[in-house]
């Protein structure tokens, strides 16, 4: 297994992960955890659920040797957003 305490870990994921390109992605994040080397942060944002369900019905995971922990995966809805302050 191959742990993520280092860049290439990462960049294997962002070069195998066509998500970015994809109809209705309006952003894709993967980043090392600064706080825990072994765990990989990957945020999606999409402009509906449509494009996210028609998103997944033709994704393929990755070609990568990083482990996968699906028990550690969550969607998040989010209702608004706005300015900071």
């Amino acid at each position: 297994m191959k742990t993520c305490g280092n860049s290439k870990c990462y960049s294997d994921l962002c070069a195998s992960n066509k998500t970015r390109g994809a109809v209705g992605c309006l952003d894709l994040s993967i980043s090392e955890d600064s706080v825990d080397p072994s765990r990989v942060n990957m945020m999606e944002l999409w402009e509906s659920e449509a494009a996210l369900r028609a998103w997944r019905k033709i994704a393929k995971p990755p070609k990568t040797d990083v482990k996968f922990d699906a028990g550690n995966v969550r969607k998040h809805e989010i209702s608004h957003s706005g300015p900071p302050f």
